[in-house]
């Protein structure tokens, strides 16, 4: 996993000096505060009236869930197939792209963590509320280390699969039938998504953390195990509640229905969870 030629620590370790962690601030912020731009914005002229006051709140923050998940999820796609160095050591190699990107993905979190918050979800969406304080943990960790950014990029992958899944609960909202062409098509790209890029993301990250034990410090490899416990019962409960909703339901109904589980929660890892608790990001 650690590219076998001499001094590579060395010279990336002077290209972390080069990067800052200051830099990354900057870019958490800005991140932060441009998708809460977004989210004015959604709210005024991107929310149809057909999808109800009900769903109103629901539909405005997967569509940022949905942007968030494309851009970091081709983003992550793209610096893995531009930068190779970035699979073959994932503690030390950093570059500004893979970098920025962990930072933007940093300030997402934080502002959606913020619009559940302020918009008094914190009981209905506690599944959301653990999967960022996970994920923040991790992510903002390596921001400030300005280390472990390939397995951040790693994380990142699996919301390749968030589009699907996003996109998914969108239909839902709006009214989708189950047996609609489009709903079938991203159905089954949302399984094969799934297991391409959610399960194979985070079983990379698990087989890298005892790979690399001796080259990262206590706390991260125990915050690491401990947010990808948290992660690996939350996809167990994703994939559930994707063949339950997706298959099951429909071998019995044309029509989808508002009350089944959706896609939200699951993050980062994504996300799936009862309309009755108000959102879906998972994942």
């Amino acid at each position: 996993m650690i590219p076998d030629h001499e001094n590579y620590e060395q010279q990336h370790l002077l290209d972390q000096i080069q990067i800052s962690s200051n830099f990354g601030y900057g870019v958490v912020l800005i991140s932060f505060l441009s998708i809460q731009g977004l989210r004015v914005f959604v709210k005024r002229y991107a929310t149809p009236t057909s999808v109800g006051e009900k769903n109103r709140w629901k539909w405005q923050n997967i569509q940022l869930s949905w942007c968030h998940s494309t851009i970091t999820g081709l983003g992550s796609l793209y610096c893995f197939y531009k930068y190779p160095e970035l699979s073959q050591d994932m503690v030390v190699f950093i570059n500004i792209p893979t970098y920025a990107l962990a930072a933007f993905s940093t300030g997402y979190f934080f502002s959606d963590f913020v619009d559940v918050i302020s918009n008094s979800q914190r009981t209905a969406m506690w599944e959301i509320l653990l999967h960022h304080i996970a994920g923040l943990s991790l992510l903002v960790y390596n921001v400030v280390s300005c280390r472990y950014i390939g397995y951040t990029n790693a994380a990142l992958l699996a919301e390749v699969h968030s589009i699907s899944l996003h996109m998914r609960k969108l239909m839902q909202i709006a009214g989708v039938s189950l047996q609609n062409p489009f709903y079938k098509v991203n159905s089954i790209l949302n399984f094969a998504f799934f297991f391409i890029f959610r399960i194979f993301a985070i079983a990379w990250i698990t087989f890298g953390m005892f790979w690399d034990r001796d080259r990262v410090s206590a706390v991260y490899f125990y915050l690491l195990g401990v947010t990808l416990s948290v992660i690996w019962v939350i996809n167990v409960v994703l994939l559930w509640r994707l063949v339950k909703n997706d298959i099951l339901r429909s071998l019995n109904t044309t029509e989808p229905t508002s009350n089944g589980k959706d896609a939200r929660t699951f993050n980062a890892y994504s996300n799936a969870e009862n309309n009755n608790r108000g959102k879906h990001k998972a994942a």
